[in-house]
């Protein structure tokens, strides 16, 4: 999935829902629940949207096998470094290869970007 520009909270929880659904539907096909976040063309997050964000990728943390972050720009990479906080389950990527090879792959090793 891409996301882009400024969000609000409508969007977010618009955003959300969707990806739940998703996310169940994979859970109820028996498949790895795995996801490429394409972020590079989102805004850096308000101060408002960060502990939306921070929250759900705690949830989300619980029910993937993976997700796979992809940002280009540094200080995006650095907000989502904060956001993903050590959690295994999350690669933080530069590279599409890179996001799909990871994701793709057995090994649980996480990047270093």
């Amino acid at each position: 999935m891409v996301l882009r520009g400024v969000w609000i909270p409508a969007t977010a929880r618009k955003f959300t829902a969707a990806l739940d659904a998703g996310i169940a539907a994979m859970h109820d096909a028996q498949r790895p629940i795995r996801s490429l976040i394409d972020v590079r063309e989102l805004s850096i997050l308000s101060v408002l949207m960060t502990p939306f964000f921070s929250g759900y990728v705690l949830k989300q943390s619980r029910v993937c096998d993976r997700i796979a972050v992809l940002h280009a720009e540094m200080l995006g990479r650095l907000q989502a470094k904060r956001l993903i906080a050590g959690d295994a389950r999350f690669g933080l990527f530069t590279d599409i290869d890179s996001c799909e090879q990871w994701l793709s792959g057995d090994s649980h090793q996480r990047p270093r970007v």
